[in-house]
């Protein structure tokens, strides 16, 4: 068996490439987020197997790396229902942040602390 994980970022070639790689009983288990990063390449595979009800599909719903009042959880259901994020107010502490940058020089030499 072969688990491919984070295979919303697989583009339409490298996944069948990877499929045409598999020997001919191997089982591959594919993993990932259809509501992550897409890929870079052409295509979107993971999103395209889900939806074409080939294969069965499971989608997790609890979130374990963020608590569940997380603004990083809160916002990213809000951006998937197609709403805006709600922004840090003046002196809350939060683990979610926009910033907005109008010099791609500086922007590029940014430093982020996480």
């Amino acid at each position: 068996m072969l688990v491919a994980d984070e295979t919303s970022m697989i583009d339409v070639p490298l996944m069948h490439k990877l499929i045409q790689a598999l020997p001919e009983r191997a089982h591959l288990l594919i993993v990932g987020d259809v509501d992550q990063l897409p890929s870079v390449g052409p295509g979107s595979a993971l999103a395209d197997i889900i939806r074409s009800k080939v294969m069965s599909a499971v989608r997790l719903r609890e979130i374990f790396r963020q608590a569940a009042s997380s603004r990083i959880v809160t916002n990213a259901h809000r951006i998937n229902a197609g709403q805006m994020p709600q922004l840090q107010q003046p002196g809350e502490e939060s683990d979610f942040s926009l910033s907005s940058v109008t010099n791609r020089k500086a922007s590029s030499q940014r430093s982020w602390n996480w």
